[in-house]
């Protein structure tokens, strides 16, 4: 159930992406906020993958992809919150660009620098190589700190509309604690070699997504059109019910009943088509 729950948060953040990158392709801050989502999907996923998968090797593979992704995350939407306020160089995001490039090819092409060994069990761990994990560490923190001080700066200046304060200010509330409970548990805990908990972090896009919704619905953030933003909730929330009801009816099959007939029940076309049905009407 924690697998699919990572997974439907993963699904339910890309999905973001592409409604603000569709909304206003043409943007920077649209292409960086998809990079945001684009990374926090992949960490959701990579995470979900590495408590199902049992080898080694793949589990190596996954490890590094959602390490990367995390650092992404910190990376892009450092640059969505810079891009939405404007005013800076273009070079200045170049030069913020080193460090992540740097980080994600260490972890790419040299493992070994920050995983040392994974242990498959019932609860898979990774040995760290914590001189290198220290710096991880140190530049998934001062990213995290930079986008929250930079926003809150802003959202402190008077030359911005009020709408601009609001938007500020759900950037902060939303990546703040989002951010704040992903270094807990994924980055912080791990140290400790305490993977029991790492399915929390990404779950807290539970928390992320539906506030952006809120700044984008009700603030106009990334200024996309309303009629956008309505026809696009609407196709997300159907989309969420179905996933939903597939989940239902799985757990009610899985623990309630455990027949076949039941268990065909819930993946029938006839009742999927239903539950559309239902979804549309309501």
């Amino acid at each position: 159930m924690v697998v699919t729950l990572l997974f439907l948060a993963g699904l339910l953040s890309i999905i973001l992406g592409i409604i603000v990158l569709i909304g206003q392709p043409h943007r920077y801050v649209s292409w960086f906020f998809f990079g945001t989502t684009l990374t926090t999907a992949l960490w959701s996923v990579g995470v979900g993958a590495f408590l199902i998968v049992e080898n080694s090797m793949a589990l190596l593979g996954i490890a590094q992809a959602y390490y990367i992704a995390a650092a992404g995350i910190a990376f892009f939407m450092l640059l969505t919150t810079i891009s939405l306020i404007g005013g800076v160089k273009k070079w200045l995001y170049g030069v913020l660009s080193l460090p992540f490039i740097v980080m994600a090819g260490i972890i790419a092409f040299a493992p070994n620098a920050l995983i040392r060994e994974i242990s498959v069990g019932t609860v898979h761990t990774i040995e760290l190589n914590m001189n290198f994990y220290a710096l991880y560490v140190a530049y998934f923190v001062a990213f995290y700190l930079m986008t929250l001080l930079y926003a809150m700066f802003h959202m402190l200046h008077r030359d911005h509309t009020a709408a601009m304060h609001a938007q500020l200010k759900m950037i902060v509330y939303a990546y703040g604690l989002a951010g704040f409970f992903g270094m807990l548990f994924n980055l912080f805990l791990p140290a400790t070699g305490n993977y029991l908990l790492i399915w929390v972090g990404p779950l807290c896009l539970f928390i992320f997504v539906p506030m952006v919704y809120v700044a984008i619905a009700k603030h106009q953030l990334f200024d996309i059109k309303l009629a956008f933003v309505r026809s696009s909730t609407y196709l997300l929330s159907l989309s969420v019910l179905s996933l939903l009801y597939f989940g239902i009816i799985y757990i009610i099959s899985e623990f309630a009943f455990r027949s076949t007939s039941s268990s065909n029940l819930g993946t029938s076309p006839l009742y999927v088509v239903a539950a559309l049905v239902l979804a549309f009407v309501f």
